[in-house]
């Protein structure tokens, strides 16, 4: 998510700026952007067979746009502030206390569901701990193939976590010429790992996850050069701009991947087709923006806590004579958002609110 998670869009504003701007398109984007990882994964639980293959199209490509989302968002709530003394250690606090919650969450869900499946039955509980506690502080640990085998999806919030400590330490030097030619680099590393695996769609897998850098810093920095972009005007004000949405959804589904054309669309779609979408979306209003603000608030648990709760949910329903199929597909599904918002509800931001009365800075959103 994101990663997918971010920063409440209001934080403050840059100098120059006469107030706070409210990117609720882009809340938005979030939560349909989860959604579609949220599909592709659940075939692993839900489908059988060609039913799958169905469903597996470019929804990977998520993880690239939630990275792009990232860098915009927090360049906008953070940069201006970090460039005050003494402003890291506060920043740095901020971004425990809105990823870690959820992330501790994930990995004790996970934790539960694997004591439940027989393909952890010839671990140990003491390596099962070991890897709960990993994955609850987003840090990799070798031994398995996954490289985080209780939450897989942490993966990337293993890069948003390196990426904003990278951000925090660098902020106040990341000219654009500089972010330009960072972003430049990446790209070169991230063809050429593409180029030699043939496949952009990497970073869950313990060997992979180094190999995953690139391409999460390429779309992080861009989206720091695009917030930019967009406050010089570049398709800064364009009314409702209602096809973003349906457009973003068309390009994460449009057709099978594999294979080298998938591979070029790929890379079509990283370098040049989200950067375009989030700029149009950053210049619009809002469509529905009590949709969006649900959206952008259902995202982050959704993301982080989909895998964790169908290893739970898929067991018991199956137990119950569901059959995998779409009905189960559906099923399950509705059960997750719906279980993903209630503990947004009832846990995420109630202990935030507790955490960032004690701890989180006195700008923190």
């Amino acid at each position: 998510m994101a990663s997918i998670d971010t920063p409440a869009l209001t934080a403050s504003p840059p100098p120059t700026a006469a107030s706070p701007h409210i990117y609720l398109e882009l809340d938005g984007l979030r939560g349909l952007a989860a959604l579609c990882v949220v599909s592709l994964h659940l075939r692993f639980f839900a489908l059988a067979g060609d039913q799958g293959v169905i469903i597996d199209r470019h929804q990977y490509l998520a993880v690239d746009f939630f990275l792009l989302l990232s860098g915009f968002v927090i360049a906008h709530a953070y940069e201006a502030r970090l460039a005050l003394p003494g402003a890291r250690p506060g920043f740095i606090r901020d971004r425990i206390i809105r990823l870690y919650p959820l992330l501790v969450l994930g990995a004790i869900i996970g934790a539960l569901a694997a004591l439940l499946s027989p393909a952890w039955s010839a671990v140990s509980s003491p390596r099962l701990a070991a890897y709960t506690v990993a994955g609850a502080l987003a840090l990799p640990l070798p031994g398995m193939d996954s490289a985080f085998p209780v939450n897989f999806p942490t993966w990337s919030l293993f890069w948003e976590v390196v990426l904003n400590l990278l951000f925090a330490c660098a902020s106040p030097y990341l000219t654009t010429r500089r972010l330009l030619m960072g972003a430049g680099l990446c790209l070169l590393a991230m063809v050429a790992i593409a180029a030699l695996r043939h496949n952009i769609d990497m970073g869950g897998r313990t060997k992979q996850l180094p190999l995953a850098g690139p391409r999460m810093g390429f779309s992080f920095m861009l989206g720091i050069v695009l917030l930019r972009l967009h406050r010089d005007g570049l398709l800064r004000h364009g009314g409702i701009r209602w096809w973003i949405a349906p457009l973003l959804a068309v390009a994460l589904f449009l057709f099978p991947a594999g294979g080298i054309v998938s591979l070029l669309y790929d890379m079509a779609m990283i370098v040049l087709g989200f950067p375009l979408l989030l700029l149009a979306a950053a210049g619009s209003k809002p469509l529905s923006p009590r949709l969006s603000r649900f959206s952008g608030g259902l995202s982050y648990p959704l993301y982080i806590l989909h895998v964790p709760l169908a290893g739970l949910l898929t067991p018991w329903l199956l137990h119950l004579g569901l059959m995998p199929g779409w009905s189960l597909y559906g099923l399950e599904m509705a059960l997750i958002a719906a279980l993903s918002y209630a503990t947004l509800l009832a846990y995420d931001e109630p202990l935030r609110a507790r955490l960032r009365q004690s701890y989180g800075s006195r700008r923190h959103r």
